[in-house]
């Protein structure tokens, strides 16, 4: 049986294990931290994401109860602030000056529309 050449040198056996002298073979304490960071990765990414839609359906829900509230409040002050014109319009109609049909009754009333 033929004898096995034994590395003469430490240079051999670098050689061997690679250029730098370690093994291709990674440590454990390497591949844990990996696997521990890429696990933090994925739980804090699908934290922000479960937050960025629940904040987006509370802001959705909070813009669309104030446009609501925003719309009644315009819709009242409108009304409040043009009944009493209306109110005016009718009256006006009713009088007889208007009925009568001749332009000289009814260039009378412009003094009560026209504000000084």
């Amino acid at each position: 049986m033929p004898k096995r050449d034994m590395p003469s040198s430490s240079l051999e056996t670098a050689g061997a294990r690679g250029a730098t002298g370690v093994s291709k073979h990674y440590s454990l304490h390497l591949s844990i931290s990996a696997l521990i960071t890429l696990l933090l990765v994925v739980a804090s990414s699908a934290i922000a994401w479960y937050n960025y839609s629940q904040n987006k359906s509370a802001t959705l829900q909070t813009t669309e109860a104030l446009f609501d509230r925003i719309a009644d409040q315009m819709a009242s002050s409108l009304s409040h602030t043009y009944a009493p014109v209306e109110s005016l319009v009718d009256l006006t109609v009713e009088l007889e000056q208007v009925k009568s049909g001749e332009p000289e009754h009814s260039e009378e009333l412009f003094d009560f529309f026209i504000t000084r």
